[in-house]
């Protein structure tokens, strides 16, 4: 009875860092969903009326959708390979910081990368 009491004691105290953690991590997640939606509606219009063919732009947002349906797997494989390594919870949390920090900084440079393109032809500037 006190042995199920001290399991149950422990999945508790598992399941409160779980939760703390997707809490923590997930938070960022949240704020790009809008911006993500502005994106996606907008994105066309934008690029259209500084020259871009309305054709080759759905080539591309295709073949990026691609690439992305593509490379999440390995992405979730590299991130939960090196969980898997990590024991200690303070460099496991160290980790998962560093790795959304990373990410935020790629994710607002792509944005402005993606929002200021260079004078380019029609072509040029569809494939930027």
């Amino acid at each position: 009875l006190i042995n199920k009491k001290l399991r149950n004691n422990n999945a508790s105290k598992n399941m409160e860092k779980y939760v703390n953690h997707v809490v923590f991590f997930g938070i960022p997640q949240i704020s790009t969903v809008p911006l993500l939606f502005f994106v996606i509606v907008h994105i066309q219009v934008f690029y259209e009326s500084i020259g871009a063919s309305f054709q080759s732009l759905l080539l591309f947002i295709t073949l990026s959708k691609a690439f992305d349906a593509l490379w999440d797997p390995f992405i979730g494989y590299y991130t939960d390979s090196i969980f898997a390594h990590t024991t200690n919870d303070d460099s496991l949390t160290k980790t998962r910081l560093r790795l959304t920090l990373l990410g935020s900084f790629v994710f607002s440079s792509s944005l402005v990368f993606l929002f200021s393109p260079p004078v380019f032809s029609s072509t040029a500037l569809t494939a930027w």
